[in-house]
C-alpha cells in the first residue's frame, strides 16, 4: 500500500546533457553535487525526483578508455547508452546513501496514457520512503531520442510536483544580453532563443517546458546548475537563474492531467482570435478557427493551441490527424463537406475527373494523389471512423450505381447528386456540421 503525497513539497530536478559533461567528459562533481542536494531536499521532508542526462556520455568515457577501442566508430549510441545506464546508476548509489530506483522511458511510454499513469503512481508510491527516482530516456531503443526536458514536465505534472528546476550551463533566460531573474509564463512566447548546446535542448526547449509546468501552477526555476542549492527557498538568500512567474494557482484533477502536461504534445495548431474567444468561454474548437499546424501527429494524440502571436492558450486531444486537418483547415462548412465527400468518393474508387473540381478541391485530390498507398488508406480510414453509419449508407450508394459516375463526374466532389442521394447529403452536412476538431471534453484551456 502506497503512502499518500498529498500535501507534501515534491520537486523535480532536470539534469541536462550540457551541465553533465565537461570538454566531451562527465563533470562527476557536478553529478555529485547535484545528488547531495537532491538529498538534503529528502531530509528536508520532500520528495524529489531526478531527471538525469549523462547514460551516454558516461558510456562514451568509460568505452573510450578501453584498450578495446581504438577507435571512436567503435561506440555507438546505443552502445553508449546501454553500457552507460548501469554506470550511471551505479555512481549515483555510491554517493547517496539512500535508496535509489531507476525508470528508463521512451516515446511509446511518453505517448501511452496508461503508462505514464503507472509511472506516475509508482514514483508517488516512492517518495514517502525517502527513495529517489532517477529517470531518463530509454536511449538504445528510443529511436526519436525524447528530450529530457518535456520528460521533465511530463513528470512534474502527472505526480502533482510543486516545483521544477531546469539545470543548465548557462546563467538563466536572456532577452537579447539581459539576465532575466523573473519572466511571467504569459511572456515566454517572446523569447528568442536557438537550442544549440551539447545536448538536445538548450534554452528554448527549456521555456517550452516550462511555459507548460507553469500553466499546470508548478513554480519553475532555470538555474546554472553550480548556484544550485537548498538554500534556493531561503527567503534571506538572492535568488540564482530566472524565475517563471504565474498567478496560476489551478492544480488539474487527476483525468485533465495528461492533456494539461502529462502527454509531450505531438502538434501545435494556431487559431484565430474568433475561435480564442469561443474556446475560452467553453466551446469545442472547429476546423473554421484553425489557421496554421505543426507537426505530425495522428487521431487522439494531445496537441497545444495556440494563439497567432504564440501564446499558449490550452492543450487537447486532437480529432483528426494532422494529414487530414490540413485539408480542411479555415474552411467552411460546405468546403469541409465537399472534401471529406471526395475523400469517400476516392475511398470508394469512383473515378474524379480533376476538370469537374474547382481549385481547392482539385487541390485536396492533388494531396490525396501524392499520399503513399499506406498513407492513403489511413486517410480513408479515418475518414471512414469518423462518420461510420453515414459511410455504410453511402457505400453501398457509391457501389451500386458506380457505373453511373462517368470519369468526368459532375458536380464538385465528383459525385452526381440524384433526388436518392439529397437525403444522404443532407444528412451528411449536419454530420460535418457537428464535427469538432478539439472536443470542449477533451480541451484544457489555461488561465
Amino acid at each position: 500500500m502506497s503512502k499518500k503525497t498529498t500535501g507534501k513539497q515534491i520537486v523535480v530536478i532536470k539534469l541536462g546533457s550540457g551541465s553533465v559533461t565537461k570538454a566531451a567528459n562527465m563533470n562527476l562533481s557536478i553529478m555529485a553535487k547535484v545528488l547531495q542536494q537532491a538529498i538534503q531536499f529528502v531530509r528536508k521532508g520532500w520528495g524529489v525526483i531526478l531527471v538525469s542526462s549523462g547514460a551516454r556520455a558516461m558510456g562514451e568515457t568509460v568505452l573510450n578508455g578501453m584498450t578495446i577501442n581504438k577507435s571512436k566508430d567503435y561506440c555507438s549510441p546505443e552502445l553508449a547508452s546501454s553500457f552507460g545506464q548501469p554506470v550511471l546508476m551505479d555512481f549515483y548509489k555510491s554517493l547517496s546513501g539512500i535508496q535509489l530506483i531507476q525508470i528508463l522511458l521512451g516515446k511509446n511510454d511518453l505517448l501511452s496514457r496508461e503508462k505514464m499513469t503507472i509511472v506516475a503512481s509508482t514514483i508517488q508510491e516512492a517518495l514517502p520512503h525517502g527513495i529517489i527516482p532517477i529517470i531518463n530516456g530509454n536511449d538504445p531503443i528510443d529511436v526519436d531520442k525524447t528530450n529530457n526536458d518535456l520528460i521533465a514536465t511530463g513528470i512534474a505534472v502527472m505526480i502533482g510536483a510543486t516545483h521544477l528546476f531546469f539545470l543548465t550551463d548557462v546563467s538563466g533566460v536572456y532577452r537579447e544580453e539581459l539576465l532575466l531573474n523573473q519572466l511571467h509564463v504569459s511572456d515566454i512566447h517572446t523569447i528568442k532563443s536557438n537550442g544549440a548546446g551539447v545536448g538536445t535542448g538548450g534554452i528554448k526547449s527549456k521555456l517550452k517546458a516550462a511555459e507548460v509546468a507553469a500553466k499546470n501552477g508548478i513554480q519553475v526555476n532555470i538555474v546554472n546548475v553550480d548556484d544550485f542549492s537548498i538554500g534556493h527557498f531561503d527567503k534571506n538568500n538572492e535568488k540564482a537563474g530566472t524565475e517563471i512567474l504565474s498567478n496560476i494557482s489551478n492544480r488539474y484533477s487527476d483525468s485533465d492531467k495528461w492533456i494539461s502536461g502529462g502527454a509531450i504534445a505531438q502538434g501545435t495548431l494556431t487559431i484565430n482570435l474568433e475561435a480564442e474567444r469561443s474556446i475560452v468561454d467553453g466551446n469545442s474548437l472547429f476546423a473554421s478557427g484553425v489557421k496554421r499546424i505543426s507537426g505530425n501527429f495522428a487521431q487522439g494524440d494531445v496537441v497545444e493551441i495556440r494563439s497567432p502571436r504564440g501564446k499558449l492558450l490550452g492543450r487537447g486531444a486532437c480529432n483528426l490527424s494532422s494529414e487530414l486537418l490540413r485539408l480542411i483547415r479555415a474552411s467552411s462548412i460546405e468546403y469541409i463537406n465537399n472534401s471529406l465527400m471526395l475523400i469517400l468518393t476516392r475511398a470508394a474508387k469512383i473515378p474524379v475527373g480533376s476538370g469537374t473540381l474547382d481549385s481547392k478541391l482539385n487541390n485536396v485530390n492533388t494531396c490525396i494523389d501524392a499520399l503513399s498507398v499506406e498513407s492513403k488508406q489511413a486517410l480513408f480510414r479515418e475518414v471512414i471512423g469518423l462518420f461510420p453509419d453515414f459511410t455504410a449508407k453511402a457505400m453501398i450508394r457509391f457501389i451500386e450505381h458506380k457505373n453511373d459516375y462517368p470519369a468526368t463526374a459532375g458536380g464538385n466532389t465528383g459525385i452526381q447528386t440524384t433526388g436518392e442521394d439529397n437525403e444522404l447529403d443532407y444528412s451528411f452536412k449536419d454530420l460535418v456540421s457537428r464535427l469538432t476538431i478539439v472536443h470542449n471534453d477533451d480541451l484544457i484551456v489555461f488561465e
